[in-house]
């Protein structure tokens, strides 16, 4: 039963083969109505026919019968009876496509109801033939020997019309029995005679004539009327059938002598005509060979794991190479030499053409063009550049989507082009090259484009963004925002538009095979849609990291580049909100630990994320004191337009690996993208950047990887806040900027000392700061659970107790600064419907018990209350906090939002004093105050640094640099006396 089934599967394969190039030909065929190709017309007509010959011989009749009309209405063509137009091309296209569609289930194609495109064609040949040649087609002819015999043959008399003068009929007959036991299989006969000629009409003399359970032990008879050029002599030689087994059939015009016009035809070409049947015979008898042979796929991918164990092989032994050995070593560079290039050569046999993909647009474009009352044109170029199979078919979806995209969105009506004053047919340009060990796709249209404003309101619409988020966003960043889920510029549900599948699936095919896509588009002229492809999947570059000891593997396409950090350098590694994050040369990095995620099998939730940025946060504030030999090493890894960066704990170097699939018990894992094994045997996961994004959920950095976070730290007129209550009456709010942490504590666990409260938190005693205590509020409600807030940038270790957590909200930096004010507050605001008081958390702070020598006050004159100062700090909420704190001492202030800023303000204004931030995007604090001290007139303006940072090394820094002071946030008292005793020095 094998065996059979494998002779249906070479069927197929040969029919397939045959269809590969109707398409294509037809609609060739459409464009030359007034004067069509007969090469073309023949090449299509002798694709049908071979299928229909070669169905019938396994008893597939539903598609020998739609073979057959097809074959028909292609005759009507060949003989100049009809021409070529679009509804006799359509009818032929959707016959190619239910011929396609009964192959693909062949065993079980009988079983398909093609009457609706039967009749189809077959209405079509009515409507058209005319009445000679319907009554040709009714018209039943009996063929017979040269001695009259019945040769048990009838065909129509059109049929019998069609058949070229030159070429002899003959009835073959054939024992299959003995053929197959010979080696000549079926298939191959049936080959061999279309290719030589056309079989016209076969019989199989059996009680059944369905093949597909196999041949019969007993003689199986198979008589073919075939039409052919050769003679009875060339047939016999090339086809195998002598004698008796070979019947010369007699036309019901021919005479006794040659017909004389047929005579003087061949005369004409007899050259060429005896040049074809010399092909024809050598051929047939083996005189010629094929320069290409069939393989299974599975023979290819057996093939390529061989070649990649041989590849594994060569590292191992690469490795164990003694270089002192000449002999051990000579070998191994030869097997690396002969490795490398059988990898080659196998990696070839798995490219493909793209003309397997692209083939089938100029059919879709045509196909949606009428369907939308559109002139389209898709031009094609570069169908000739191999892509690695799996990579080839993980595209067809994409560009398809792609294509109807730019048909249905893209290219307007012929009305609206004329209107704009553009050619009335649109044109789609796909293309594809190779550069750089890559292969790009490129589609273009010369439609209307995307309009960043449509956009907008589109996302605004359907709540993907809101209008503060997209403010903040550059045009090419707007554009894409088609690749999100849940975008679609259609609200209508139609065949073309509407499906529920949008670019964001697109995007995820194309990145799951190792692509990129980007989107250019100009308002009225068009888009540009680029995709990026590695060559193959199979054997890929990778980069080497170490995390507890064990291999991962990171593809190279993945990586944007690798950072390692030093002690200057780790000042740019700090927390916002939940997330780590990195600055680099000015934008924001998210950052993910793989330890992290390694431990974690469920994905991070925000509480998940802010554990991790508080574990690493302690020890990045260490940072300046570390080594270097603590440096911290890590990986930007691209997904789409997004980045963020990958820390391992080791770099180990890079490699080709031999790519091998997930088991399907951990195939759910999609950090991973499979696995190979290394040179030293050891088992390497492949990382999956996309899948490590989702986990670690950064997906809000997938528009240039900043989004989230640039709000809180670049939008100036608003803030997150905290919303809280300590008494029962008042509502409050804190910066989120200025929170390390929010603890939940058990009220009876605290510890008096005198009037000061503490409770211990991971092994240190915490004052509690009450509000009550130091502001005109109602008392603590007391809990037995109450929350504890720990503040940032501080180094007293203290928190600030509250009853109840209200939420998280956005508000305006500037609270009301008249309304009920006290020391302690930096005004009030209405927020969720309630008056809200915000609270000064240093100043809160100075007034409880301090646990050091308070500064003595002192008082600011006069001529120092008029100095101007220039404040460079890149954080909204401190920026306004120091500039109030300076404002309330009686100082003009300007600000700047970094370094690069504060040197633009410095070159227009003349300023007595800088209190620059340490940490900044653009240009930090050192690169500022170097910059500063560069210029003649800048040289003696004092300067202090206000920083986070508190250690020996940054002070010494901070001096190197040019600040003459350095203070630490936030006391409030002592900054000021700070910056009076600069001023008045």
């Amino acid at each position: 039963m094998d065996e059979n089934r494998e002779l249906l599967e070479e069927f197929v394969a040969d029919a397939k083969e045959h269809l590969d190039t109707v398409e294509d030909d037809l609609l060739a065929l459409e464009k030359q109505k007034d004067r069509p190709d007969r090469e073309i017309v023949d090449r299509v007509f002798r694709a049908v026919h071979s299928v229909k010959g070669a169905a019938g011989f396994f008893g597939l009749t539903n598609i020998s019968e739609l073979a057959h009309v097809m074959e028909t209405l292609l005759s009507l063509i060949r003989e100049g009876e009809i021409r070529p137009e679009s509804r006799f091309i359509d009818a032929l296209l959707s016959g190619a496509d239910h011929l396609g569609i009964l192959l693909d289930d062949a065993e079980h194609s009988n079983e398909i109801d093609i009457a609706d495109i039967h009749n189809r064609v077959s209405t079509i040949l009515a409507q058209e033939l005319s009445p000679e040649v319907k009554a040709e087609m009714a018209e039943s002819v009996k063929l017979c020997d040269m001695a009259d015999q019945d040769t048990g043959f009838e065909i129509s008399a059109f049929t019998l019309k069609t058949v070229p003068a030159r070429e002899n009929l003959y009835v073959l007959k054939y024992n299959l029995t003995q053929l197959d036991q010979s080696g000549r299989r079926p298939m191959k006969l049936i080959q061999d005679l279309l290719e030589a000629g056309h079989i016209l009409d076969a019989k199989i003399r059996l009680h059944s004539d369905d093949l597909r359970p196999g041949l019969p032990d007993e003689p199986l008879l198979y008589d073919v009327l075939y039409a052919t050029g050769l003679n009875a002599e060339e047939i016999g030689a090339g086809l195998g059938v002598f004698n008796e087994f070979l019947i010369p059939v007699r036309r019901m015009e021919e005479k006794t002598q040659t017909d004389l016009p047929a005579a003087a035809e061949s005369s004409e070409t007899g050259t060429e005509s005896d040049a074809e049947t010399q092909r024809l015979v050598s051929l047939l008898s083996g005189g010629e060979h094929a320069d290409t042979v069939r393989l299974h796929v599975d023979i290819l991918d057996k093939l390529m794991m061989l070649v990649g164990e041989l590849v594994l092989i060569r590292n191992q032994k690469l490795l164990k190479a003694d270089s002192a050995n000449p002999q051990s070593f000579g070998l191994a560079k030869r097997l690396n030499t002969v490795t490398a290039e059988l990898q080659e050569r196998i990696m070839r046999i798995r490219m493909q053409p793209l003309d397997s993909v692209f083939g089938r647009f100029p059919r879709i474009v045509r196909d949606l063009g009428q369907r939308l009352g559109k002139k389209i044109q898709i031009s094609v170029s570069g169908a000739e550049v191999d892509l690695d199979r799996t990579l080839l078919e993980s595209l067809i979806d994409p560009l398809t989507h792609l294509i109807r995209n730019s048909c249905d969105h893209g290219i307007e009506s012929p009305a609206e082009r004329i209107q704009a004053g553009k050619p009335e047919k649109g044109t789609i340009t796909l293309g594809a090259w190779h550069d750089a060990g890559q292969i790009h796709v490129e589609i273009r249209d010369d439609g209307r484009g995307i309009s960043p404003d449509f956009i907008r309101r589109k996302v605004l619409q359907k709540g993907l963004k809101t209008e503060a988020e997209l403010r903040q966003m550059s045009e090419r960043e707007i554009l894409s925002l088609i690749l999100i889920p849940g975008f679609s510029t259609t609200d209508a549900i139609t065949e073309v538009s509407g499906r529920g599948v949008g670019m964001d699936v697109v995007k995820t095919g194309i990145e799951s095979a190792g692509g990129s896509l980007e989107t250019e588009s100009v308002s009225g002229e068009g888009t540009r849609i680029h995709i990026s492809l590695p060559l193959t999947l199979a054997i890929i570059p990778c980069l080497i990291v170490l995390s507890g000891g064990n291999p991962f593997a990171i593809p190279q396409i993945s990586i944007e580049e690798l950072v390692c950090l030093y002690e200057d350098d780790r000042r740019h590694l700090e927390c916002a909100g939940d997330q780590e994050i990195y600055r680099m040369r000015g934008k924001l990095l998210p950052m993910i630990r793989l330890c992290e995620v390694l431990k974690r099998p469920e994905p991070f939730t925000e509480k998940v994320r802010a554990e991790i940025a508080e574990t690493y946060g302690r020890t990045v504030e260490k940072n300046a004191e570390k080594s270097s030999a603590d440096a911290i090493r890590f990986a930007v890894l691209k997904t789409g337009a997004g980045h963020f960066g990958l820390i391992a704990d080791e770099i180990a170097g890079t490699g080709e690996i031999v790519v091998k699939p997930m088991h399907r018990s951990v195939s759910g894992l999609k950090i991973y993208a499979g696995a190979a094994i290394m040179g030293d045997g050891r088992v390497a996961l492949i990382l999956d950047a996309e899948g490590i994004a989702r986990h670690a959920g950064i997906g809000a950095f997938q528009s240039k990887g900043e989004d989230r976070f640039r709000k809180k730290i670049e939008n100036e007129a608003l803030q997150d806040v905290l919303l809280f209550r300590s008494g029962k009456n008042e509502q409050f709010a804190l910066s989120l900027s200025l929170i390390r942490r929010i603890e939940k504590i058990k009220f009876s666990d605290r510890e008096k000392v005198g009037e000061n409260e503490f409770i211990s938190l991971k092994g240190t005693f915490m004052q509690i700061l009450r509000l009550d205590k130091v502001l005109r509020v109602s008392p603590c409600m007391e809990k037995e659970e109450m929350f504890l807030i720990v503040p940032k940038h501080v180094f007293r270790p203290a928190g600030l107790l509250i009853s109840e957590i209200i939420g998280t909200q956005r508000a305006e930096m500037e609270p009301n600064a008249k309304t009920c004010m006290e020391d302690g507050l930096l005004g009030t605001a209405l927020i969720r419907g309630r008056m809200t008081l915000f609270v000064d958390l240093y100043r809160v702070m100075e007034k409880f018990t301090p646990m050091r020598a308070e500064i003595p006050d002192r008082e600011t004159s006069s001529a120092e209350k008029s100095k101007k100062i220039l404040l460079a700090e890149d954080t909204p909420f401190f920026r306004q906090l120091i500039k109030t704190y300076l404002e309330s001492a009686g100082y003009e202030v300007e600000t700047a939002e970094n370094g690069q800023m504060g040197l633009e303000k410095l070159e227009n204004s003349r300023f007595d004093l800088i209190v620059s931030d340490i940490e900044m995007p653009v240009m930090d604090g050192w690169e500022f105050m170097q910059n500063v001290r560069k210029t003649v007139t800048q040289k003696q303006l004092p300067a202090l640094a206000l920083t986070a940072l508190d250690s020996e090394q940054t002070r010494q820094k901070a001096k190197e640099c040019g600040f003459d002071r350095y203070e630490v946030k936030m006391d409030k008292k002592r900054f000021l006396s700070t910056v009076a005793e600069m001023l008045s020095a």
